[in-house]
């Protein structure tokens, strides 16, 4: 049989449980929360007890009491181009014991490939997406310190597809002075594609034509010889 009194590190934080003044051998079993975001460590000094009465020298009995560990993923989300690799640190606030990451992947909605489940202090996968439409894969994080848990963490990929450019009509003849018209589009969804475009004078002579951007090509084309332009 013992008895004992015990006390805590962070008196304010994590109250220690209360002193056993009646001998006995039953177990100790106090339950400590610690909501910091550093270990806590519980000291018991405890006294052996004989059924005759007699008691031993007291000895310390030190309990570390870990907070629960927190994830940080930097950034918190993150949109890539297919085939591009997700940058993701992870990080805690916590210290103390090394906290360690695992994680789950799904896919919340499109198609893509390259995600798994793994661990670490990153998560740096390359992912595929070759449809027309955004996909996004979903993370789910859970830090470990030492052998306790914390809370999930989720953090959400979108990877966006390789856009396609359509020009509406495909070619175009004008005349001398007048100007294209030439419609900009794609069969991508989920995301909004801008258009860019060069311009370089292929046979003849011709003027008017320039790079520039927007969702349809309107250019006014001077042609003052006598032949055919391109």
């Amino acid at each position: 049989a013992f008895t004992y009194t015990v006390s805590s590190a962070d008196q304010a934080n994590v109250p220690a449980g209360s002193n056993r003044t009646t001998a006995s051998g039953s177990d100790i079993t106090d339950l400590y929360t610690n909501f910091t975001s550093s270990p806590v460590i519980i000291t018991y000094t405890i006294t052996p007890t004989s059924g005759q009465g007699c008691t031993g020298s007291p000895f310390n009995l030190a309990v570390t009491v870990n907070p629960t560990p927190i994830a940080i993923a930097t950034p918190a989300s993150q949109t890539i181009c297919n085939g591009g690799t997700t940058n993701i640190e992870l990080s805690s606030l916590t210290v103390g014991p090394v906290v360690n990451y695992t994680w789950t992947a799904v896919l919340l909605s499109g198609t893509a490939t390259g995600f798994s489940a793994s661990s670490g202090n990153s998560i740096a996968q390359t992912l595929t997406n070759s449809t027309n439409t955004t996909a996004v894969v979903r993370y789910t994080i859970t830090p470990i310190n030492g052998v306790c848990p914390g809370t999930n963490l989720t953090v959400d990929i979108t990877v966006n597809p390789t856009p396609d450019a359509i020009a509406t009509p495909a070619a175009q003849t004008i005349c001398n002075g007048t100007a294209t018209a030439i419609a900009l589009s794609t069969n991508t969804t989920g995301a909004t594609v801008n258009y860019t475009w060069t311009a370089a004078l292929q046979s003849g002579t011709v003027t008017g034509f320039s790079a520039s951007s927007g969702n349809s090509i309107d250019q006014t084309l001077t042609n003052s010889t006598n032949a055919p332009a391109v």
